[in-house]
């Protein structure tokens, strides 16, 4: 798990720590995060850190004073933590295929989004906070209405499980990738696969939306391509 919060690296482990890493590539603390791998990190605004865990919990980090602000717990081993834009919401999810949504301030649960039928291995909001989208093992990439919390679309086209999620900025496109290798490419409003690409010889592992129309993605083939 990596994040970039408060110009710094920020990565999580097997063995249950975040490790901090500066602009010169030097280490810096390590924070005591989990009692579990940690599989998910994610910046906050106000400068804070989320992650998530297979111990089942999601916490909230003081990145200034290196302290936990907030603790949550879900019923399943969790393997990805998201942040809306405004930072008002929290949304975790894992094995159990159901996605697990707080209120950041105080941590009080809004509500369980459930349509996966296994394990849920990726969330990303869209940059304009509309959707929530959430991918797993069903080969399924499913938005949500954050406002209403109802289920707005359910994407299929994989064959195998989606592993990767990025948004454009302007939220107009929504980019996925799994263990099929297949880099896709989805409009949301219209609920239509504008392209599919056979990216990687393996499992896609990460994606990312750059400048312009440029997407960066990586696979466990140890290629990263720019598109």
């Amino acid at each position: 798990a990596v994040a970039y919060a408060g110009g710094k690296l920020y990565t999580g482990g097997a063995d249950g720590t975040i490790r901090e890493w500066g602009p010169d590539g030097l280490p810096g603390r390590i924070l005591a995060a989990h009692e579990g791998g940690v599989n998910g990190l994610v910046a906050v605004p106000g400068g804070h850190l989320a992650s998530c865990s297979a111990d089942g919990t999601v916490r909230l980090w003081d990145l200034a004073l290196g302290q936990d602000l907030l603790k949550l717990r879900a019923d399943t081993e969790l393997a990805a933590v998201a942040c809306s834009p405004d930072g008002a919401v929290l949304a975790a999810a894992g094995t159990s295929g159901t996605v697990h949504v707080w209120e950041r301030r105080g941590g009080q649960p809004i509500r369980q989004l459930r349509a996966h039928t296994a394990a849920v291995n990726c969330l990303a909001f869209s940059p304009d906070g509309a959707y929530l989208a959430s991918a797993g093992a069903d080969q399924a990439v499913v938005l949500w209405d954050v406002k209403s919390g109802g289920l707005a679309r359910v994407l299929e086209g994989h064959t195998l499980p989606v592993t990767a999620l990025a948004w454009s900025s302007d939220s107009s496109r929504l980019a996925s990738g799994g263990e099929d290798g297949q880099l896709s490419l989805w409009s949301p409003a219209a609920g239509l696969r504008l392209l599919s690409i056979p990216a990687h010889n393996g499992t896609v592992s990460s994606l990312a939306f750059g400048p312009g129309d440029t997407l960066a993605s990586g696979g466990y083939d140890r290629m990263v391509h720019l598109w």
